[in-house]
Order: C-alpha cells, then sequence, then structure tokens
C-alpha cells in the first residue's frame, strides 16, 4: 500500500515537472465512491451452504478522495496521473444462529488522458479515458454455532476508467473541477467479487 502511494506521487511529480509555466497542474478531489454490489449472489452463496432465515443489507457508497498531477499539451489534450482511494463498502448479512460482514475495499493508481472543450476563457467541459491500477480486497469475519472466523483475501488488476466533467479556472493559477467517473470491473468475480465503480468528486486544482 505505501509503495503503490509513493508511486502515486512520484508520478505527479513526474508530470508536473515537464512543465513549463501553466502548463503543469496538481489537484485533490473528494467525494463519494458507489459500488454495484450484487447483493443477490452473496444470498446464494450463503443459502447454497445451508443458511437458513438470512436476513442480509448492502451499504455501496463510501467517501473516496484521490490527488493527481498532469501536463497540459495544448487547450485541448493532457495527460494525468495520480492516486485514487475509492473507499469501501459493505455486506451484512443474519442468519439463523450467525452472522456474516464483509467489507470490500479498493485503491490504486491511475494514468488517463483528458480532453477538454472550452467554452470561454474560464469554463471548459472535459471527458476522460485511461486504466487504473487497483488493488482490491475482501475481509470476511463470521460467527456461527461453530465460533468465530476470518478470513482476508486480495487481488491486482488493470482496469478501464472514463469520465466526464466541468472545469472553472478562477485565475492563471487556480480552478476547482467536478467530475463523474467510472471504473469498470473493478475485482476478481471469483476472489473477491466484482462491479462497477462510480466516482463523484469535486475539487481544487493549482497550475504551475
Amino acid at each position: 500500500m505505501i509503495k503503490k502511494r509513493l508511486v502515486a506521487i512520484g508520478l505527479a511529480i513526474g508530470l508536473t515537472s515537464m512543465a513549463q509555466a501553466q502548463d503543469a497542474y496538481m489537484g485533490l478531489s473528494a467525494g463519494v465512491a458507489s459500488v454495484d454490489i450484487d447483493k443477490s449472489s452473496f444470498d446464494d452463496a450463503l443459502r447454497s451452504v445451508g443458511v437458513t432465515g438470512l436476513s442480509s443489507d448492502v451499504d455501496e457508497e463510501d467517501v473516496a478522495f484521490k490527488v493527481y498531477g498532469g501536463y497540459r499539451f495544448n487547450q485541448h489534450f493532457a495527460i494525468e496521473g495520480g492516486y485514487v482511494n475509492l473507499g469501501s463498502s459493505q455486506y451484512d448479512a443474519t442468519f439463523t444462529g450467525g452472522s456474516l460482514e464483509a467489507d470490500w475495499k479498493s485503491h490504486g493508481i491511475f494514468v488517463e488522458a483528458v480532453g477538454f472543450l472550452p467554452l470561454n476563457d474560464a469554463f471548459s467541459l472535459l471527458g476522460k479515458g485511461g486504466v487504473y491500477f487497483s488493488e482490491n480486497e475482501v475481509d470476511v469475519s463470521a460467527s456461527g454455532p461453530g465460533g468465530n472466523a476470518v478470513s482476508s483475501v486480495d487481488d491486482n488488476e488493470v482496469n478501464l476508467v472514463l469520465g466526464l466533467g466541468a472545469e472553472y479556472a478562477f485565475n492563471d493559477s487556480f480552478a476547482m473541477r467536478a467530475e463523474w467517473e467510472r471504473f469498470f470491473d473493478v475485482g476478481d468475480e471469483d476472489r473477491t467479487g466484482e462491479g462497477d465503480v462510480d466516482l463523484v468528486t469535486v475539487g481544487v486544482m493549482v497550475k504551475f
């Protein structure tokens, strides 16, 4: 985890160091990540091992954030990279004689190409696409007649990410950005579970 964060910070610094005045930028954004959890697949898995009296719920949303750096080659095109933490989501179940909780997490580094459509000197629309080098983990704890059990499974993947957004420049050095991004098929279907993650963020940017 620490290694990946250092790589992300190094990538952001490396991108900004390429630039001349006003071509490079760094940003920090925060918002909400929402994971597409198939609750029925978890329910079916528990029923398949003989669970009865099942009641379950999912919490698909969590606070998320990202830090990134970029280089804008012209008014229409930039390359960005950084670190994103998509937070966690939970599946909770109670059943006759016990309970189960599964906590799913994802974070990693990303690299994206960004296209801009300036509408005036300050306001631009943007679209982006790239790859997400994800580190995913599921922690499961269960209790039942036989006692308590805890397990953890993780995997690493490369996932597609696409997004849309808008950017407003207050001046030559400071801007705000609002974005929606989708991270596709995050996780392994057989090991950690798999789903799309929607990330909505608002953040600030500093240009150099």
